[in-house]
């Protein structure tokens, strides 16, 4: 609320506090607005119709995942083809089902437990292979900053598995001994 101005009447204080709210609800309609036409206006809005409160939420919201994924994608230096990956997007529909209070592990329970797990769950599936013929797979290249990585893999006659990329900084080239 305002205070009160000595000097100045209370019905013209009042009428200025009315004008104040007055302008604030206009310019607060006139950015609606504003928020609605840019939204029409959009490329994937198929119909004229106005766009619904839950239409707007859903729109932003989405927008915004849209945009922490491809933050993370950029500044890890992560290929674009990364959304494209069956693992991204098992990871993704296993967060979309998670319950609204769950937490991301942290560095520490991701480098033990988790660790511990998934090791479990990659020698168990070497285990069912031993039938088949499994082979040790090893790829190098660089990173978008340049630095050397190694991917390991294995893989049998029906699937390939990725096991682990290693930065190789400083560890000497071997393939010009090998040429």
């Amino acid at each position: 609320e305002w205070p009160l101005r000595p000097g100045v009447p209370k019905e013209v204080q009042d009428k200025f506090v009315n004008i104040s709210k007055e302008k604030e609800e206009d310019a607060h309609q006139r950015k609606r607005k504003r928020v609605l036409e840019k939204l029409s206006t959009e490329k994937d809005h198929k119909t004229a119709s106005q766009l619904t409160l839950s239409q707007l939420r859903d729109k932003k919201e989405r927008c915004q995942v849209d945009m922490a994924i491809a933050d993370y994608i950029f500044s890890e230096g992560l290929p674009l083809s990364t959304t494209s990956k069956d693992s991204f997007k098992l990871m993704v529909d296993t967060i979309r089902a998670a319950p609204l209070n769950y937490k991301l592990p942290s560095r520490q329970a991701i480098s033990s437990d988790i660790l511990d797990r998934s090791y479990d769950q990659i020698k168990s599936k070497i285990d069912k292979l031993e039938d088949d013929a499994v082979t040790l797979q090893t790829d190098g290249w660089r990173d978008t900053q340049r630095r050397p990585l190694l991917n390991v893999l294995f893989g049998t006659v029906s699937k390939t598995f990725y096991y682990t990329s290693k930065e190789t900084l400083g560890i000497p080239a071997v393939m010009a001994t090998l040429r």
